[in-house]
């Protein structure tokens, strides 16, 4: 039998010599649908990974799965896009030939250099290519690390398929529902409550419980009250530790950033707008997107604490902007809620208090944080307790 054949370049796929031309939302839908053929989906959950970060309107899937079928009648015989009673759609494969392997599969310099792409587009926040490697890892005929199965998954905002997943062992997927579990519920002590449990067993890899105890518990720790422990942690651990670890690049700027929120909560002025401006020189040589996005974000706040309100917004706004374009949702919604929190506990801005703290509620439903914290816990308890 013939295979259904994707080209994403042109945005179209083949079968059997004919070419299909799709608009972008069209091939992604049917992208997704096809990588996880067999398995049935809401229009909820479609929304949340095809259109991640946009408020599409109510009918958007049902009208592209409409278009969809009609384009694919001549696949028929390989594809059907079905209608899944109570649930939503799910895409169908019928007798797929595996396709021959390619020589590049075997071939270890290629994949060797794939790999350091990954990292590459890891550090510089380039969540769109590495989705892309990813979901086309078989055109490409290289084979990726699993790791960045679970972590695509994670940054894309498929946080349904990481609490759910059956396949993937709790190991492999503790350490991002405890850092999302964080930022999903309203309780952070008890988020806090889990991480120690969880630093207390041998459960978390090694690198996942360093990066949890020297930068990714602390800002739950500054809005727990404990500001001045947490400013002792940078100084005795976690700059020691990147220095020791040779963490500089992927670990400096985010680690300064962090820092700059603790002093800004303690009243410490001078030391946050000294860590700003030598982070500023730091992006100037190394413009990664996602720390020019949570710069840009600290930047906003200092603004508008120094009274230059218009200048603060738009800087705050060029800060979301750069966060949605690196596609890393779980640092958009993070980063998102620590404005609101600045807003509520140190900004005297009713008016943007509001503003974002009606894009933090968006947020929560666009993604369903309420109830991915209600399952979280579950496992967390399962695990932890």
């Amino acid at each position: 039998m013939s295979q259904l054949h994707f080209q994403t370049d042109g945005l179209s796929v083949s079968y059997k010599g004919l070419t299909i031309a799709l608009l972008p939302k069209e091939y992604a839908l049917l992208d997704f649908l096809y990588q996880n053929r067999g398995h049935a989906f809401t229009r909820e959950e479609l929304l949340d990974r095809v259109w991640p970060l946009e408020t599409p309107v109510d009918r958007t899937v049902d009208d592209h799965v409409y278009r969809l079928r009609k384009k694919l009648k001549p696949c028929a015989e390989v594809v059907s896009l079905d209608t899944v009673r109570s649930i939503g759609y799910r895409l169908t494969v019928k007798d797929v030939r595996p396709l021959t392997m390619m020589p590049s599969q075997t071939d270890a310099e290629l994949n060797e250099y794939a790999q350091k792409m990954l990292s590459k587009y890891h550090l510089f926040g380039q969540g769109d290519a590495l989705m892309m490697m990813y979901q086309q890892q078989k055109v490409l005929g290289i084979e990726i690390d699993p790791f960045y199965e679970v972590y695509i998954r994670f940054i894309s905002g498929d946080f349904f398929w990481l609490v759910e997943s059956e396949h993937v062992p709790i190991e492999h997927r503790l350490y991002l529902l405890l850092v999302l579990f964080a930022v999903a519920q309203d309780d952070t002590q008890e988020a806090l409550d889990f991480i120690e449990r969880a630093l207390a067993t041998d459960l978390l890899p090694e690198k996942n419980r360093t990066e949890l105890y020297i930068l990714d518990m602390l800002f739950a720790m500054m809005m727990t009250g404990r500001v001045d422990e947490v400013l002792e942690r940078f100084t005795t651990v976690t700059y020691p530790l990147i220095e020791e670890k040779g963490w500089q690049e992927g670990f400096l700027m985010p680690t300064m950033l962090a820092e700059s929120a603790a002093f800004f909560l303690a009243g410490q002025y001078e030391k946050m707008e000294g860590n700003l401006n030598r982070v500023e020189k730091m992006i100037q040589e190394a413009p990664y997107l996602r720390e020019t996005g949570f710069y840009r974000l600290a930047r906003g706040v200092w603004e508008i604490h120094n009274g230059r309100k218009a200048a603060g917004k738009a800087t705050l706004e060029e800060g979301l902007d750069i966060l949605r374009q690196s596609k890393f949702v779980p640092q958009y919604l993070f980063h998102l809620r620590k404005v609101v929190y600045f807003f509520e506990v140190q900004l005297d801005e009713p008016e943007l208090c509001r503003e974002y703290q009606g894009l933090w509620k968006d947020a929560c439903k666009q993604y369903r944080l309420e109830e991915v914290a209600v399952k979280i816990r579950e496992v967390l308890q399962n695990v932890l307790l």
